[in-house]
């Protein structure tokens, strides 16, 4: 089935698509919740959802859970569906409601994990090597979890996280598809003594009949293995064909209310259109029998030509859409007899649309709202951008160098707009060229767009960090930044949203307890994890460590690094950890120098077992390496030690505390222009309460990480800086 998106703008969602209920079927006028409860072959545990996924994953008695047990809510707000598996083995609350034990299943490419060997027939001496074996479009996957057999035919089965560049071990699950070997039994035995365990999760095919199952027994020897009691049926399917059959009834109940009328099953590779309408082999892409609704008079596609057939099946016309590179949508008009058109793609395309409602902007099959567009904001969004390419003359042309936007409609009077756009051209109502408007240039200024005799406008960007319009005037002062009408979110979106995020410091980095939050929150494209526990900032007895190539340290199997280091964090090996794509740094460190009782020192007395000079000199290291990235440096939250609450905090052997050292990072910061984020000071967490916010005396809980990730969060958003020339206004006589 194709994807499905929600489209989130300004803030709100749009969600016509996910939210079945507000899906109708025009023949039957059921909803699409009501149609599809015939169609389940086999069901997971289906629950309601309770204000977020941790909630909703508690609501499941403790009794219930197990190694991949599957659940299935809707979050009655929003519409979203979810289908996940539990990949964890305890089940105490804390793992049990925790993202990072979860696997999405919905949507899924093959269900419910990849297993590497049995495609490709091959073992694999390492996670990199396996997954790398899976063409692109698996292996590059947010969340993988695959299987494979190593050299000793053990199987092992790991997370691909690539937000961190690593590999999660999740040897305490295993997954095979089998061949169907006369019984169940008989199939069973088919996995080898070695590779059998509570948890295992088994698929095969009986003729028509599919099965997914999971093991339910501690004992794996041949007589429990074989027994029926001890397999938990995750998904029987009698007959796929009716599955098939029962997915494109959904397929067309969404084709009805579907703004874009193309989904999988109706693109023919090398196929084209011949002379009398047929299809037939060739280059291209077909498109294949649409229906036109009735009183639509024209049709909106990124295809090169549309032909247009009557009822009896005989061609009316062929029109060339003008669009041979398939970046543009174009409107034509219908011929008043036609009753389907298909359509010809010259090559592949990116996206496939073909409309009969008015809309330059392509949408995925199965949306049946358009996106809209707040003009009080940055109109610039990810729905209407696209990268490579440049408008010239009225026609786009592939340029890596730039990005320009779809057609925007803009109806209002509107005599200028506010933008740091290379080049404006404006369109008519019908989407053809007028001309440009404005100079060509990337500075942020106002562009008189002159008499409004154009509908639609395109803004051409060049190498732009920030491609940004606004239809009103936008003083690029930061210092006034509050006080616009663009909203505070789009600014902070701005400055954080699909940049790299890079956390660095000791094992309170490396368990990943806050940096997802404040990922999540900024919606960064990358989260580099560079945290290895036990490491100081100091050369006080320093560790050797093996990283991998990309600098990663991998905690669960250290002997899988290739590189071998130093941990200690003003040392060049660490520091050369860091990605120098790196957008934003946060350091998290100085933990373990304050239990080592490491001393202050000076920051000019060379001696790199003093905190201050290591501070320091980490810092010039850093910002060396990452000249043009936003830094911070973190004062570590209390801690304690043992893990009991406490009335006083924690003095090290010397006599100093958390904070002593707070104020040696303060002081350290201040002369290189470092924020400082005072976790220890906003997060909450103090002596009285360690019990409640850290697992030990030092590691935060998940309830911990997010006291820390909102301390950083907070400071992110203070230190929103927006780098913008003087704008100035254009006196171009229109």
């Amino acid at each position: 089935m194709a994807k499905i998106y929600k489209l989130t703008k300004g803030g709100q969602t749009i969600y016509p698509a996910t939210t079945t209920d507000a899906v109708v079927n025009p023949k039957t006028r059921k909803d699409l919740t009501t149609e599809l409860s015939g169609l389940n072959k086999g069901s997971a545990i289906s629950t309601q959802f309770d204000t977020d996924f941790s909630k909703t994953r508690l609501g499941i008695p403790k009794e219930n859970r197990s190694t991949g047990k599957i659940l299935s809510y809707r979050n009655g707000a929003t519409g979203e569906l979810t289908v996940e598996m539990y990949m964890g083995t305890s089940m105490d609350d804390q793992y049990w409601s925790d993202d990072l034990f979860w696997c999405p299943l919905l949507p899924s490419t093959k269900f419910p994990f990849i297993n590497i060997t049995a495609i490709t027939g091959n073992n694999y001496n390492t996670p990199d090597s396996a997954r790398n074996a899976l063409p692109n479009t698996y292996n590059t996957k947010i969340g993988l979890v695959f299987t494979y057999r190593d050299s000793a035919n053990r199987y092992r089965v790991y997370l691909y996280n690539s937000e961190t560049s690593n590999y999660i071990p999740l040897d305490s699950y295993m997954y095979d598809s089998v061949v169907y070997n006369s019984n169940k039994a008989s199939t069973r035995l088919s996995i080898d003594n070695i590779n059998r365990k509570k948890g295992f999760i088994l698929s095969y095919q009986n003729k028509d009949r599919f099965t997914i199952e999971i093991y339910n027994s501690d004992s794996v020897e041949n007589s429990n293995w074989t027994n029926d009691k001890n397999w938990i049926e995750v998904l029987t399917i009698d007959s796929l064909e009716e599955v098939q059959n029962d997915l494109m009834k959904i397929r067309h109940m969404l084709q009805d209310v579907s703004i874009n009328k193309v989904y999988d099953e109706l693109l023919f590779i090398n196929k084209t259109i011949d002379g009398s309408g047929n299809i037939v082999n060739g280059n291209g892409v077909v498109i294949e029998k649409i229906d036109i609704p009735v009183g639509k008079e024209y049709v909106y596609a990124n295809a090169y030509s549309v032909s247009f057939y009557r009822d009896d099946d005989t061609l009316l016309s062929t029109i060339n859409m003008g669009a041979p590179t398939g970046k543009n949508i174009s409107k034509r008009e219908i011929p008043s007899e036609a009753s389907y058109c298909r359509a010809w793609n010259n090559s592949a395309r990116d996206f496939y649309y073909l409309s009969f409602d008015e809309n330059f902007i392509p949408l995925e099959f199965g949306i049946t709202q358009l996106p809209e567009t707040f003009f009080d904001k940055n109109l610039i969004t990810n729905n209407n951008l696209i990268d490579g390419y440049n408008n010239v003359n009225g026609s786009l042309q592939s340029n890596e160098a730039y990005s320009t936007t779809r057609l925007i409609r803009i109806v209002d009077n509107v005599t200028s707009v506010f933008t740091n756009a290379f080049s404006i051209a404006v369109y008519t109502a019908d989407g053809m060229w007028i001309g440009y408007r404005g100079s060509q240039g990337k500075s942020f200024r106002e562009v008189m767009t002159g008499e409004k005799n154009w509908e639609y406008i395109i803004f051409n960007f060049d190498s732009t960090d920030f491609p940004f319009v606004s239809l009103n005037y936008f003083p690029c002062n930061p210092q006034n930044v509050r006080n616009v009408r663009l909203d505070r979110d789009e600014i902070i979106n701005m400055a954080y949203r699909g940049k790299k995020f890079c956390s660095f410091g000791d094992s309170i980095v490396e368990l990943i307890s806050w940096q997802k939050y404040v990922w999540k929150y900024f919606q960064f494209s990358t989260h580099y994890c560079r945290g290895i526990g036990g490491s100081k900032v100091t050369s006080i007895s320093p560790q050797t460590k093996k990283v991998d190539e990309n600098g990663y340290y991998n905690a669960a199997h250290p002997e899988e690094g290739t590189i071998t280091i130093q941990d200690n964090m003003c040392g060049d090996g660490r520091i050369n950890t860091i990605p120098t794509d790196t957008d934003v740094l946060v350091i998290y460190a100085s933990a373990n120098d304050i239990t080592a009782n490491a001393q202050i020192g000076e920051l000019d007395d060379q001696d790199e077992n003093h905190l201050k000079y290591a501070y320091g000199l980490m810092l010039r290291k850093i910002i060396k390496r990452l000249p043009d990235a936003k830094i911070f440096a973190c004062i570590p939250h209390n801690f304690y030690n043992s893990h009991n609450n406490a009335d006083y905090p924690y003095k090290n052997s010397i006599g100093l505390t958390i904070q002593d050292y707070g104020n040696v990072i303060k002081e350290v910061c201040a002369i290189y222009s470092v924020p400082v984020i005072d976790v220890n000071a906003l997060s909450g967490i103090s002596t009285l309460n360690i019990t409640t916010y850290l697992q030990d005396q030092v590691h935060p809980n998940s309830a911990g990480g997010m006291k820390i990730a909102n301390v950083v969060i907070d400071a992110l958003i203070q230190y929103v800086l927006m780098d913008l020339a003087s704008p100035y206004i254009e006196d171009t006589k229109m």
